[in-house]
């Protein structure tokens, strides 16, 4: 499969660096859009980007002078919420303790935890069974995002409905690592402690649970306020508005989930102002998006102008250019130098005409999809439920979605210079034959 060379996993391929990876001419090929990669990266190095944190509020100071020197108008508009600094977050058993992202909203148990046998739930299991205990569930594998996903949410509120007192989450996916799941203000899991874990640590607590030995949980931590806001921006001009939104906030590094979307959202800012001097241009980086939406929800409600004032809203979603991966085996990534194909572009369907030959040469985005409640997802979705249907959004979740190691080597140079290329050629072509 890999030609007689070595197959590296993720931590093996950042320890050597990507450079022993790529084919010959990659170097010399990324140059080409340096001021892309170089915005990739200094977001990542902000990180981590949950909203209230360093990292975002750094973000804020960012982006407001991007988006100022690109001669917009910038505002804040603050976005508050309940939070927890989480200390110390642990699943045991026996001798062994494993580390664990806290599933929000937390449950802190103080120093003490919560003790109780373990048992796996990964189907429905009564209340005879799971009363009292730590239900031990191995999500399905998947590209996991949100606890509200169906076939996560089905097994959280089965294994709730049946008297659990703490949660494990094991989030089998193509990394192998614990992935944080967005999850909304107030959720029934804030009832008991969850963590998620890794799958390629979860082996001990997955035998542990199916024998039923005893286990422990500990959320240690402090309740805050997570107080940030969103980056509201605008160039006053004449006719509807065009409006540009992407999240600013995530969970950990985000580079190829959230920076190679700010990428191009910080480019396309003076790119439409130059081109359409008249115009009226709305921009807003959103925060709270871990909580399902919460920033993007206060500015479609405070900000934005009503549906018919607005003749076309861009949204960057999630993996706008992320790099793929080579999938060798579980948990063993080989870096591949192009973009990951998980990824989405809706638009009003009149329009996929002109979009189609335009991003032929783009994985994912090469078929289009209509842009419809149903076909949408995240803040892009929220926003069509309130009646803006001219809608242009990119949607996706890479291989490193939601993991701590989404860092900028999530970003392949090159393929973030393609990305940025097809896509802003194409929205122009939008603007100026059909969203008028």
């Amino acid at each position: 499969m890999n030609g007689g060379g070595p197959l590296l996993d993720r931590r093996t391929t950042l320890a050597l660096g990507l450079a022993t990876s790529l084919p010959a001419g990659m170097a010399s090929a990324a140059a080409a859009g340096p001021s892309l990669m170089d915005d990739v990266r200094h977001y990542a190095a902000l990180g981590p980007h949950r909203t209230g944190t360093p990292g975002n509020l750094a973000t804020l100071d960012w982006v407001e002078a991007r988006l100022g020197a690109a001669g917009f108008a910038v505002a804040r508009q603050p976005v508050r919420y309940a939070d927890h600094d989480v200390a110390r977050a642990t699943v045991a058993t026996g001798a062994v303790q494993l580390e664990g992202i806290v599933q929000r909203p937390a449950c802190p148990t103080g120093p003490a935890g919560v003790s109780a046998p373990l048992v796996l739930a990964d189907e429905p299991v009564g209340p005879a069974r799971l009363a009292g205990k730590i239900a031990v569930i191995r999500l399905p594998y998947a590209r996991h995002s949100s606890i509200l996903e169906g076939r996560t949410a089905r097994a959280v509120k089965a294994a709730l409905a049946a008297g659990c007192v703490g949660l494990v989450l094991v989030t089998r996916g193509p990394s192998g690592e614990a992935l944080a799941l967005n999850a909304p203000l107030e959720h029934p899991v804030s009832a008991v402690p969850t963590l998620v874990i890794a799958p390629r640590d979860a082996g001990p607590i997955i035998t542990a649970a199916a024998r039923g030995d005893a286990g422990r949980i500990v959320v240690e931590g402090q309740a805050i306020t997570a107080s940030s806001a969103n980056i509201v921006a605008q160039r006053r001009g004449q006719g509807r508005a065009i409006i540009v939104t992407t999240p600013l906030s995530g969970w950990f590094g985000c580079a190829g989930e959230r920076g190679s979307g700010i990428a191009a959202f910080l480019h396309v800012a003076p790119l439409l102002a130059r081109r359409y001097p008249d115009a009226d241009l709305h921009f807003a980086g959103l925060v709270g998006h871990e909580r399902e939406y919460v920033g993007g929800d206060a500015y479609v409600g405070a900000h934005a102008p009503p549906p018919d004032q607005v003749r076309l809203w861009v949204h960057l979603g999630a993996g706008f250019a992320a790099r793929d991966w080579h999938e060798v085996a579980d948990g063993v990534l080989a870096p591949l130098p192009a973009a990951d194909a998980q990824r989405y572009l809706l638009a009003p369907e009149a329009w996929l005409g002109t979009l189609r030959p335009m991003l032929a040469a783009l994985p994912g985005y090469q078929q289009p999809y209509p842009a419809t409640i149903e076909n949408s997802a995240g803040e892009a979705r929220h926003f069509m439920e309130r009646g803006y249907r001219n809608m242009v959004a990119t949607i996706g979740a890479h291989r490193l979605h939601h993991a701590r190691t989404d860092d900028a080597t999530a970003v392949d140079p090159a393929s973030l210079e393609a990305s940025w290329t097809g896509w802003s050629r194409a929205l122009l072509a939008l603007i100026d034959r059909h969203a008028t």
